[in-house]
């Protein structure tokens, strides 16, 4: 799986902070509109300290469970509390932001599964042909998931979302640890493999993104006006 640059410098933020489902959500997309405003990539990884679920945008509320937060990203129903979470944006200078889905998903799923094995977590990649995403996120696998080698069972998948200014990226992970701690070294390898120059998160975006989110939180992602539009 080769590395492939494609990013400009990514702000990596290993954010620690318990947050609800919709304040998480509302974190991503906060991040997001920085992107879109100012072309800075970030890749946020954060944990779950209670159960939470999260479906994709173009799905119907009534599908799931009650409680649910619809992400601003596709994709079918996921699980959150034993998983390692993360957010990668990229602007629209990324190289493959004129790319099909397909592989824009390849290519980020790649770099995860180059930084696990160097980290000694190898996994493989789903190549059948591209289905949508629906029902339990972890239960359907589709082309381009990551896959556990000895059974086959789905460990990581991603929805995404392409605005006119940039791409979100919305990842799940279900790996052993000491893998899935924040802490582990192979999340920064991830971010090097598609930028070449990883940062701590600056502190002046973190506060950009805190105030953002409190708003989107509210106004949005806690709104049934949002999580029951379909």
């Amino acid at each position: 799986m080769p590395a492939t640059v494609i990013s400009p410098p990514i702000q990596l933020w290993l954010d620690p902070v318990d947050r609800t489902a919709a304040e998480q959500m509302a974190m991503d997309e906060a991040l997001f509109r920085i992107t879109e405003q100012e072309g800075i990539s970030f890749a946020r990884f954060y944990r779950w300290h209670r159960p939470g679920f999260t479906f994709g945008y173009f799905d119907k509320a009534s599908c799931y469970v009650e409680g649910a937060v619809r992400r601003f990203t596709g994709g079918g129903l996921v699980e959150h509390g034993k998983d390692l979470t993360f957010l990668l944006t990229l602007p629209r200078t990324s190289k493959i932001f004129p790319e099909p889905a397909e592989l824009r998903y390849r290519t980020i799923h790649d770099a995860i599964g180059r930084a696990l094995h160097i980290a000694g977590l190898t996994v493989s990649r789903d190549s059948s042909s591209p289905t949508r995403a629906t029902g339990p996120c972890f239960q359907n696998p589709v082309s381009e998931d990551l896959l556990d080698p000895a059974t086959g069972e789905k460990i990581g998948g991603g929805a995404q979302r392409r605005t006119r200014q940039g791409i979100i990226h919305q990842g799940s992970l279900r790996i052993p640890p000491p893998f899935h701690s924040l802490d582990s070294p192979w999340t920064a390898k991830f971010t090097d493999l598609l930028s070449g120059t990883t940062v701590p998160v600056f502190p002046e975006m973190m506060d950009r993104a805190e105030n953002e989110a409190a708003t989107l939180s509210r106004n949005r992602y806690s709104s049934a006006a949002w999580n029951h539009k379909r």
